[in-house]
């Protein structure tokens, strides 16, 4: 995502950066970044396993 004038003007409106299409698209790749968590030696998720 680049920071053009509109983007930071949505920001300051919205408060957010996002256009409606990109949550959806962030939300979905929330389960696959976890797994990915889960097999870092040391992490977080792996500890408390």
């Amino acid at each position: 995502m680049q920071r053009t004038p509109e983007r930071l003007a949505q920001f300051d409106r919205d408060g957010h950066p996002f256009s409606p299409e990109e949550p959806p698209t962030l939300l979905n790749a929330v389960p696959a970044l976890c797994e990915r968590c889960e097999f870092i030696p040391g992490s977080a998720l792996q500890a408390a396993a």
